[in-house]
Formats: structure tokens, sequence, C-alpha cells
């Protein structure tokens, strides 16, 4: 429904939209954000969907990173040849793409029932050719060698990682592969929330949160991420701060001109949140609550 709903929507339709979560996360204390296309699988609902993100980046204070993901499933008429998906992904899509010059990163699902590794490794490498830095979605729903692919393609963050070894793990953290855990996902699908986050800290595996705000994880709250974080999987609000902070700005780094958030330093962008406490700790101890006092952006209090 989400993909009918993208390719029947006008521009105007979906930048309304748009706004409106961007106001929420404001309101949350997020500053910046990588958002995805993906829900169109068409050349012009993937092309459409990156244009509204350069519209409300452009008029917006909350910083969009866009990144290109046609291959985030397969749509129907193809689910027969899924190879010729496939290629019109890597030659009618990504060039088009590349012309447009809005999207900085190439995602790809690779997870069993959608693209493999053969066909993930393609779609990578034609982006790669074009500019597009690799993002890849793996290992969600059990260990298919994604996290491991993705440090081997060099690609700046694997993101779900719920399932992925030991052995990977240490691979992508020594290669500069970020692993990204999505707790809200399994979470609102009623899923364990096993992400082994303690195991990264103890490893010095870096690692870094995020919200996967998308249809099925309708949540636009670092800090209730947090919460899971700290109330489910382990780990102190310190610990957690950084996953959802410094961690990540690291996965931006060098790939705009944008000066990038995540930690407060001298010559750094004063992107701060003012909470409702004078403790550290409350930025993610309030489920359900919205700790931020204050979203400061630029200097700007929003």
């Amino acid at each position: 429904s989400t993909i009918d709903s993208v390719n029947k929507s006008s521009e105007e339709n979906i930048i309304d939209n748009l706004i409106l979560k961007m106001d929420e996360f404001i309101r949350f204390g997020t500053t910046t954000i990588e958002a995805k296309s993906g829900y169109g699988l068409s050349v012009d609902g993937e092309l459409k969907s990156l244009s509204c993100l350069e519209s409300v980046n452009k008029d917006h204070a909350i910083d969009i990173i866009p990144t290109f993901m046609g291959a985030h499933a397969f749509p129907k008429k193809y689910q027969d040849n899924p190879n010729k998906y496939v290629d019109i992904i890597c030659n009618e899509m990504i060039p088009k793409v590349a012309e447009q010059g809005i999207a900085i990163f190439n995602d790809v699902f690779c997870e069993k029932g959608y693209f493999d590794i053969d066909q993930t490794r393609k779609i990578i490498e034609c982006g790669n050719s074009f500019g597009l830095k690799p993002r890849l979605h793996v290992d969600e729903f059990v260990d298919g060698n994604g996290l491991q692919l993705a440090a081997e393609l060099g690609a700046v963050s694997g993101d779900h990682v719920g399932h992925s070894s030991d052995y990977a793990r240490e691979y992508a953290s020594q290669s500069g592969t970020m692993q990204t855990f999505l707790p809200g996902t399994p979470y609102v699908l009623g899923d364990q929330l096993n992400s082994p986050l303690r195991s990264c800290v103890d490893n010095n595996w870096q690692f870094s949160l995020a919200t996967d705000f998308n249809p099925n994880c309708r949540t636009l709250s670092i800090p209730f991420v947090g919460s899971l974080a700290t109330h489910r999987l382990n780990l102190s609000p310190l610990e957690a701060l950084v996953a959802v902070t410094r961690n990540p700005a690291t996965t931006l780094i060098e790939t705009t001109d944008l000066l990038v958030p995540g930690s407060i330093r001298e010559g750094g962008p004063a992107d701060l949140l003012i909470l409702n406490s004078e403790h550290i700790d409350a930025w993610c101890q309030m489920p359900g609550d919205n700790p931020i006092k204050q979203t400061i952006k630029s200097g700007q209090v929003m």
C-alpha cells in the first residue's frame, strides 16, 4: 500500500507529510537524519521520493542526508524474474539518480527472500561507478553473511545486523563499516529484543542506534530508542548516547559538505539539546514522554 501511495501521490502531498514528520524529529531532539527512498520501486517513484527529500531539506531546519534504495524489494511484476528488476536498477535507475544529483548513498536490502549476495554486489558496484557510496540492510532475519559483505564492499554502514556473526562484527569494525542496530523494529513486530549491544561494547565493536522510521516502525523518537537500549538491551545511558550521536555522525563525514554534528567541540556545529532534567541520564529514561526541553540547531532555538 505504501508503494502504491508513493507512486500515486503528488510531490506536494508527500512534501507536506514529510514536513510534519521532520517537525516531530526536531521536537524529539534529532537535528540530522539519513533518509531513504525505496517505496517507489519505479524510476519515476524513486526520483520523486528523492526530489521531495531535497525540497524539504532546503526549507526545513533539519538536515537530511538522502539515500537511494531502489533495491528495497522486488515489485510484484518482477517477483518471478528478479534479475530483470536488478537490471532496471543498474541500467535505468542508478544512472538517472546520479544525473539527478540528490542521493549520496546507494542502499540494498540484502536478505533471504530479497536481494541475494550476487545481486547486491552488482547493484553496489554499479552505484560505485556513478559515485554513490554504499550502505546495506543486512542480517535482519537470519545471518546471511550480509554484514561481512558490507565490510568487503566498503559500505559505511550495515543496518539491522541483528543476526550477524561475531566474526562479521569484528571484521566490520576493523574495516570501518558501522553496525546500525534498529531495536524499534523487532519491538513493534513483537520479536525478541536480543541485539548484542553489550557484546559490542565489551569487544570494542563500533555500532550505532537509529529509529528505522518506516511504515512498520512508526517512531520518530531517538529517546525511545535509547530507552529500549538501556531498559532492555543492557547499555548505560551514556553508552546509548554515544550510539545515537558521535557514532552515526562518523558515517556522514566526508560524504557531504555539511558540517557534521554528533559531538560538542570547539568549531563544531551548535546542535545541542536542553533536557527537562539536570541529569544527563534523563535523555533516555522517560519512555512515552519527551525529555527534550529545547532543540538547538546550528545555534538557533527551534
